[in-house]
């Protein structure tokens, strides 16, 4: 009985030093579809990603979608991130960054 005590704790001290040295050496890859999803709120957490969602996403494309939800497809560093968020939270990002297009906003009436 003694052995098989031992022996357990063992192999959890084992799986205990195991985990937290892999979680350092994952590799940056999609999920099993091919693509990561996150949410406007998260991409600020991801250095240089912002950036690229400025890049690819045009607010116009934001304020003319007809649903509440918004999604962008952005690719960023061979990765391919499905990015959603209400109206509100794509606007309140494109603004906190600087991205004013007023023109469009006060079109659609919205401030």
């Amino acid at each position: 009985m003694k052995t098989l005590k031992i022996a357990l704790i063992a192999a959890i001290v084992t799986c205990a030093m195991a985990i937290p040295a892999r979680a350092d050496n994952v590799p940056d890859e999609p999920g099993i579809w091919g693509y990561r999803v996150i949410s406007i709120e998260k991409v600020l957490h991801i250095p240089g990603l912002s950036a690229a969602v400025r890049e690819q996403v045009n607010l116009n494309d934001v304020l003319l979608c007809p649903s509440k939800i918004f999604v962008a497809n952005v690719k960023y560093k061979s990765i391919v991130y499905k990015i959603s968020g209400t109206k509100e939270q794509w606007l309140e990002f494109f603004w906190r960054k600087g991205v004013r297009q007023a023109s469009a906003i006060k079109e659609r009436g919205i401030e």
